[in-house]
């Protein structure tokens, strides 16, 4: 996805009078009412770059996976609390 940089406050017809605050964007953003195109191409906004999608989800891949492309069956980890957190006091 592309990041644009919004050069200064715009806003008026096409934006329904609502104003975008200068700032970075991703190019899809509702804040943007699906102007990006037109702010770069009239000088309101310059594109910054790419960023990379990265996977909403991520899976841990397994010794066996890696060498022979088959998932091994894992055990449930148990969540470990971290323990710098103050006991909860009972009442």
């Amino acid at each position: 996805m592309r990041i644009i940089r919004l050069l200064h406050d715009y806003g008026g017809e096409r934006t329904n009078e609502r104003r975008i605050q200068p700032g970075d964007y991703d190019e899809h953003d509702e804040r943007l009412f699906g102007l990006a195109d037109y702010l770069i191409e009239n000088g309101h906004a310059v594109e910054m770059g790419v960023r990379d999608v990265v996977a909403s989800t991520t899976e841990a891949i397994t010794e066996s996976e890696a060498d022979d492309g088959t998932a091994a069956p894992s055990d449930p980890v148990e969540p470990v609390e971290p323990e710098d957190e103050k006991p909860k006091r009972k009442r």
